[in-house]
Parts: structure tokens; sequence; C-alpha cells
């Protein structure tokens, strides 16, 4: 049997598929960036006028996780490091979120469930915009919550390009 991708490899991948499917889906193309230094993963783009805007885009930071905790329903994700979170947090003039996936358990054949009929991503997704908080100091990494009611699916991604990503 051939060597298998990394798990973290593995779930990155399997994020911006994830990911891509709902931007498409939504009628929305998404590029990743040829040299990731700036905390950007993916970026998606409408074409034309969107609601009020014109050509609105999203830059998004994708983390895939599959020991997620669940508080109140919120996703609570640990070990975002303190460069995502700064390049997030800070104003840009494209804005910029963190999503992140969730899978169920470590083995990759238990993402998908495929058929003469369907294939689906056994995944779900919340993001968070991260502007305007506040500077962390002394950590290398910190814990977001992504609230319960940000799902990250078809609706909400036009919702966001409705409103040029800010929640």
């Amino acid at each position: 049997m051939p060597d298998q991708l990394p798990a973290s490899t593995a779930k990155e991948q399997f994020s911006l598929a994830f990911i891509r499917a709902v931007s498409t889906v939504a009628g929305f193309s998404a590029s990743q960036p040829e040299v990731d230094l700036d905390s950007v993963d993916l970026v998606i783009a409408a074409r034309g006028v969107y609601g009020s805007l014109r050509s609105p885009r999203l830059e998004l930071q994708v983390k895939c996780t599959g020991s997620a905790a669940m508080d109140e329903a919120d996703l609570v994700f640990s070990g975002l490091s303190i460069k995502n979170y700064d390049d997030l947090r800070g104003q840009t003039l494209i804005p910029r979120l963190l999503v992140v996936a969730v899978v169920q358990g470590h083995d990759a054949d238990d993402w998908i469930r495929h058929s003469p009929e369907e294939l689906a991503l056994l995944s779900c997704a919340r993001w968070v915009s991260l502007f305007g908080l506040p500077d962390i100091v002394g950590q290398g990494t910190t814990t977001v919550r992504l609230p319960k009611d940000n799902h990250f699916n078809v609706a909400s991604l036009r919702d966001l390009m409705h409103t040029g990503g800010r929640p």
C-alpha cells in the first residue's frame, strides 16, 4: 500500500476542497494565492455587481480539525498561531475571515460518503471575523470561539458577499 498523506496535510486539503465546493455552489470563484505569506489560503470572489457591491471578495484563513470542542454549540478552536491571529485581526482592504472545517475522526475514509448516486463531504465549517480583536502578547497560539450561528454554507457565504464580508 502506498504511503498516505500526513493527517495534517489531508485535513488541510479536505478543508480547501470543502470550501471550494461551497463557493462553487454559491456561484463564486475560489482561488489560492501562489504564495501564502499573509495568512490567506483562499480568495472568494464574485463577478460583477453583487448586492450593492461590485466584485466583492473575501480572504480566508482555513483550518481543519477532527478534535474541536463544542461549548454550548460554539466551536472552540485552539492552536491558532498568533501570526495568523494578528494577520486576521488587522484592518485590510479585503475583509478576512477564519474558517474552520470540522471532520469526524482521524481516518480520512470517514470524511466522505459516496455511491453511484452521490458524493457527500461529511464535514461542517464555521466562520468568524477577528477584525479589531485585541493584541495578544507572550503567547505562541490562541483559542478562538466560532459562534454557533456562523455556519459556513452556501446561504451564509452569499450573505457575507452581500455585506462585503463585514458581519
